[in-house]
């Protein structure tokens, strides 16, 4: 049997990520059937049922026998987290929705999202959002299809629009070829514009079609899970009372047990160490106990799991993990350090710095300046540290480019007195933009 999917919600900010996020973790099914919304680390679990209660008939359309137990929605939106879901190759991420607001279009974001899942070869949905907000428009039925049929032939004229711009848009600034999803004849040449609202539920019974038909139809081999070790891709490290430093981790294939050695990359190379705990968050309905987290001995893919060992302070965002019992160990470690060496970064002995928030965000930055010249590239806040290294440079290399990360106070002002500037966006474009 497959795995789930694991998607990714991209797109500009105030596109209506969250909003749709929210909206889908809101589905229910009866209590009389299995399964339903599960809250992960990291992740929403919605499984196949769910699905199915949503989009209704719908699925009957897609002409496929559903085998996918679900869909793991990745809970932080934007294409910061996704670059952090890396793996040599590509993104662990099987599948994206790009959110692009019906009343905007494509925005910078937009298109640097839609960019970073081209380079990655992830397939994608255009989740064509705020049809509600269009001059007239009746959002009386959750389905669109439905909707559509009733709008007069203004709106529909209005809506029609709006797509044929973003169809233009799109092909002018990112060479994709789009339709709206009832118009495409193949997924594998189109990518899919389905029109929504994440205010009013509308159209997303089709959305959740489209994503479901796609994953079921084109991502077979990806969803086919290994025996073996676990494999995981580091979201974040995080301090837990009674616990310690504790790892994110989105566990992609391969089986996660708690007696295994959790081997893991940093920014000085590969560590392991002993897995304390392995825990999972406990279903929504008894948060009111003491613990947030549930410990279990045993985990399968695609998961969103925490995980407690010692000496975890130096793992960073995006960084590859396995885990493995003491006769895999050394394979392990050796795969991990293969990883590693495929992010690594041409640095000279002089030029600007770069910090990112994880690995997959430094390597989408690094690609865009291969004509500037880098002395050091690393995860993590800026700190003075960084500004000593860059301080005594040619003026126009005295500058630092960060991107969705933090610079401590000190290190701010310790850069106004050095004359070193600081380039900070969560938009990479933005950075150059004011750096050129």
């Amino acid at each position: 049997m497959p795995r789930q999917p694991i998607l990714s919600v991209l797109g500009h900010t105030d596109a209506g990520k969250t909003s749709l996020l929210d909206k889908i973790r809101e589905s229910k099914i009866t209590k009389d059937e299995e399964g339903g919304i599960t809250q992960m680390i990291g992740a929403t679990e919605v499984p196949i049922q769910t699905v199915e209660n949503v989009c209704g008939d719908l699925l009957g359309q897609l002409d496929t026998e559903l085998t996918i137990p679900g869909i793991l929605f990745i809970d932080t939106p934007g294409h910061a987290a996704f670059s952090s879901l890396r793996k040599r190759g590509g993104s662990i991420s099987d599948i994206a929705i790009v959110v692009v607001d019906v009343t905007e279009g494509i925005q910078p974001q937009t298109e640097e999202a839609l960019q970073i899942l081209q380079d990655s070869g992830t397939p994608f949905v255009i989740a064509f959002n705020k049809i509600d907000t269009l001059h007239g428009w009746n959002s009386e039925h959750q389905l669109f299809t439905k909707n559509i049929k009733q709008q007069n032939e203004r709106n529909v004229n209005a809506l029609d629009e709006k797509i044929y711009e973003l169809m233009s848009d799109l092909h002018e600034e990112v060479e994709v070829t789009a339709d709206r999803f009832d118009r495409v004849e193949s997924f594998q040449k189109k990518a899919a514009i389905v029109p929504i609202s994440a205010r009013t539920g509308e159209g997303i019974p089709e959305l959740l079609m489209v994503v479901t038909g796609l994953a079921q139809k084109y991502l077979g081999d990806n969803l086919e899970v290994h025996e073996g070790m676990g494999k995981g891709t580091v979201l974040e490290v995080s301090q837990e009372k009674g616990l310690g430093t504790t790892t994110d981790v989105i566990h992609y294939d391969g089986t996660i047990e708690k007696e295994d050695k959790m081997v893991y990359g940093t920014s000085n190379g590969v560590k392991t160490t002993d897995i304390r705990a392995l825990m999972c968050p406990r279903p929504l309905e008894e948060i009111r106990l003491d613990e947030k987290y549930e410990r279990v001995e045993k985990v399968e893919p695609a998961s969103g799991i925490k995980i407690a060992g010692k000496d975890l302070e130096a793992v960073v965002s995006g960084a590859p993990i396995r885990t493995a019992s003491e006769e895999e160990l050394d394979a392990a470690i050796e795969e991990v350090k293969e990883e590693l060496e495929s992010v690594e970064f041409d640095t000279q002995r002089q030029g600007v710095a770069v910090k990112a928030d994880s690995l997959g965000s430094l390597e989408a930055v690094m690609r865009e300046i291969e004509d500037i010249d880098v002395q050091k590239a690393e995860v993590g806040n800026v700190t003075k540290s960084d500004i000593i290294e860059v301080e005594n440079e040619k003026p126009e290399e005295r500058a630092i480019f960060v991107f969705n990360t933090q610079v401590t106070d000190q290190a701010r002002q310790m850069a106004l007195d050095k004359g070193v500037k600081i380039f900070q966006s969560k938009v990479i474009y933005e950075i150059f933009e004011n750096y050129t």
